[in-house]
């Protein structure tokens, strides 16, 4: 709801036991006011229209269908809470929720996106799972009737549609629905069922997603012809969102899903549902609100990071269930300034404006181009994005194409002569496929390409860049080889592994003061190389250091704990992932070591905390070449912060600023007239990039940003975190953090 304007004059100032303060809305059953019960809690009071209410059978049919709606469990809806149609101002009291409505919130700040879309989505379906699951039919599901709320959707005015239907009611006075959110049964007088309201839910996204209606929003009678005869194009939903939206348009409901069906659904699309959620609604709803309530805040912690990608040449990285990226990606045409809507509807005519949308794996970012101001017919670019769309690490990727994203909106935002263009390509988490990605890439005709972003994809990815001249900026890559291959069109953001672990041992030798560190390692030879940079850093510091290994398979780590507590070490590091370090952490802990553990990034993840225990994970430090804008309290770092969250819905993650930051390298390059034809004779719009990349220098989001001769950042800069109240905070670059006092 928006926020509540002055009562007008002739307003009732109060209805029943409800005090009025304010307006909220009015719509086509009656105005919305915000009341304050005698409880002094906040409540929406609608005072419903009197030539709705006129009847005695419309009376009835309304008491008995709101006494059905106040026992729908509140699962993602404004529950009902009171309600009189006795008297001459009939009125519906229901909770009040502080937000605007989604038709109002896409129309103010464009289109949802990626993670938004998806909770979105699950959020109504688990709002009419649970409406259907009470014997209630909404019958008016559209965007004005769910409210965008602090936490999360919420679905309102479930059955009220119904109790106000009377037969003097027609399509040509006032319409009990509305027509662009209606199904070709409704539209025609037929029975209206729960499949009524998954053709509204399916319409209610593609407008989410689109800022549009599917079947257009013009006449009544164009929009019931289409609705009847037309189907709409879905290609700018993301899978699996855009399979069940076209299920949920099928013109015969009884081939439709269940809204409980489409949630288990969608639900399989986050992770893998449990098997309650399979035998009974009620998991599924309960699981639906807390994930359509969930969002990245500071407060919460950071989200899992996972360790470092080096795929072996042939090893597929796992995808999770219903996480596929829609292979071949459509080269996106030139947005239209003119215009922010999208033309869905295949009704042959000419489609003026084109909004670029490029589909993602569900639960991430779904990419729309804002328009630019430019000229038409300006010179254009195009910049592209290499990375592990899905599978395992898509969790980590997809924070950094939003932030490449975001740059080129704000670039293209801007105005300038020569206009920018996001194109991606996944890599797929396999070293094989990663060549192939990188090739799809370069004839695509990109002048730059941010990532890939980890160290096993950019090896092999380097040289097709190498050979078409095409430069790359990897948002993440610390491999030590990489800077010692000869790569003149390779670049990287972030430090080598090398430095993070002389940084992660400067940072415990300066803050934790050891006399004797034990330093551990595993089978893996990243854990085994950080390890031993670890221990030599330390050692020319006169720190006693004593090294051991876990078990490979042997998951009792008392052996090595005995070792430790044989060392009297001040401090234990261990360079491997988040699930061997939380159990080294949690059996040292019972054994009685109270050594402080320090790790690297590959164990920097908020299931660490959980893993190894609270109270044993309490003062652990972590040093990791991410940055986490979430946290960070610096002024140009919050503007980036509250720019991304109005875009895409949600707070940065790590490595967001990074691909924000490897995307304004190249977009300074194509201003300063890299790629606009001002290069050297004979040289390439890449080769004009790649030059102009060798003297570019500014202040990044994520560290100051500037290149080497070998690709290296001219600052390497590495961040320390710390396990402090149960989360893990970032306490700044790990050459000046410290561990107590303000972060």
């Amino acid at each position: 709801m928006a926020e509540a304007q002055p009562l007008l004059p002739g307003d009732p100032a109060r209805l029943g036991d409800y005090e009025l303060i304010g307006r909220l809305g009015e719509g086509g059953q009656g105005v919305v006011f915000l009341g304050r019960g005698p409880d002094g809690q906040e409540v929406a009071v609608k005072l419903l229209l009197a030539q709705l209410t006129g009847d005695a059978g419309a009376r009835s049919r309304f008491v008995r269908e709101l006494a059905v709606a106040e026992r729908v469990a509140g699962f993602c809806t404004a529950q009902v809470l009171d309600a009189d149609v006795a008297g001459d101002q009939p009125y519906i009291v229901s909770e009040y929720v502080p937000g605007a409505s989604l038709k109002d919130v896409v129309q103010r700040d464009g289109p949802r996106t990626g993670s938004a879309l998806v909770r979105l989505a699950i959020g109504t379906a688990t709002a009419l799972a649970a409406i259907h699951q009470a014997g209630i039919v909404h019958r008016d599901f559209k965007p004005p009737n769910v409210l965008m709320g602090p936490d999360g959707p919420r679905v309102i005015d479930f059955g009220v549609a119904r109790a106000l239907d009377t037969s003097a009611v027609t399509m040509t006075s006032q319409v009990v629905g509305t027509p662009a959110y209606m199904a070709p049964e409704q539209l025609a007088g037929g029975p209206v069922a729960a499949a009524t309201d998954m053709f509204a839910w399916a319409s209610t996204m593609v407008f989410a997603a689109t800022g549009d209606a599917p079947f257009g929003s013009d006449t009544i009678p164009a929009v019931m012809h289409r609705i009847i005869n037309l189907n709409p194009d879905l290609s700018v939903l993301p899978e699996p969102l855009r399979e069940l939206v076209a299920a949920c348009l099928n013109k015969d409901p009884a081939r439709r899903p269940t809204a409980h069906a489409v949630l288990l659904r969608l639900l399989g699309g986050v992770d893998q549902p449990s098997p309650a959620a399979a035998s009974g609604i009620e998991p599924a709803l309960s699981r639906g609100a807390n994930v359509a309530t969930t969002t990245t805040d500071p407060r919460m912690g950071p989200p899992p990071v996972p360790p470092p990608y080096r795929p072996q040449s042939g090893t597929t990285v796992p995808t999770r269930p219903g996480g596929d990226l829609p292979a071949g990606l459509p080269r996106p045409p030139r947005p239209s300034s003119s215009s922010r809507r999208s033309v869905l509807l295949k009704v042959g005519a000419p489609v003026a404006a084109v909004v670029t949308i490029v589909a993602a794996v569900a639960g991430y970012a779904v990419l729309r181009d804002d328009e630019s101001p430019a000229a038409a017919g300006a010179a254009q670019v195009r910049i592209g994005f290499a990375g592990a769309l899905t599978g395992e690490y898509a969790d980590t990727v997809r924070p950094m194409l939003n932030g490449a994203q975001l740059a080129v909106n704000e670039y293209n935002q801007t105005g300038p002569k020569v206009t920018a263009v996001l194109v991606t390509a996944d890599t797929g988490g396999t070293a094989e496929r990663t060549p192939e990605a990188a090739r799809k890439l370069v004839a695509d005709g990109v002048v730059g390409v941010v990532g890939p972003p980890f160290s096993g994809e950019a090896e092999v990815a380097a040289p097709v860049f190498e050979q078409s001249k095409v430069p790359s900026i990897s948002t993440a890559a610390t491999g030590r080889a990489l800077s010692t291959k000869g790569l003149s069109f390779w670049h990287r953001l972030v430090p080598s592994e090398e430095q993070v672990a002389r940084s992660a041992a400067e940072f415990v030798h300066r803050t934790a003061k050891p006399k004797r560190v034990f330093v551990a390692d595993d089978e893996q030879r990243y854990t085994q190389d950080i390890a031993d940079d670890v221990a030599g850093s330390l050692r020319e510091r006169g720190v006693r250091v004593t090294q051991g290994r876990l078990p490979e398979r042997d998951t009792d780590l008392s052996a090595l704990v005995g070792r430790i507590r044989a060392s009297d070490a001040d401090v234990v590091f261990y360079g491997g992932g988040y699930a061997p370090a939380a159990r080294l952490v949690k059996q040292a802990r019972a054994a009685g070591v109270k050594a402080r553990f320090a790790l690297s990034d590959a164990a920097l993840a908020a299931d660490f905390v959980s893993a190894a225990g609270r109270g044993n994970a309490e003062g652990t430090v972590f040093a990791c070449s991410c940055f986490d804008a979430s946290q960070s309290t610096e002024q140009a770092t919050q503007s980036f912060r509250d720019r991304y969250r109005a875009r895409f819905g949600s707070l940065p993650g790590y490595f967001t600023a990074e691909g924000y930051d490897a995307a304004t390298a190249f977009l300074q390059a194509v201003k300063a007239g890299g790629a606009g034809g001002q290069g050297t004779a004979g040289e390439g719009t890449g080769a004009a990039i790649n030059r102009y990349l060798g003297t570019v220098r500014f202040a990044g989001v994520s560290r100051p940003v500037g290149f080497t001769a070998t690709g290296d950042p001219a600052t390497g800069a590495v961040y320390a975190y710390l396990v402090k109240g149960g989360r893990i905070e970032l306490r700044g670059d790990a050459a000046t953090a410290t561990l107590s006092g303000p972060s």
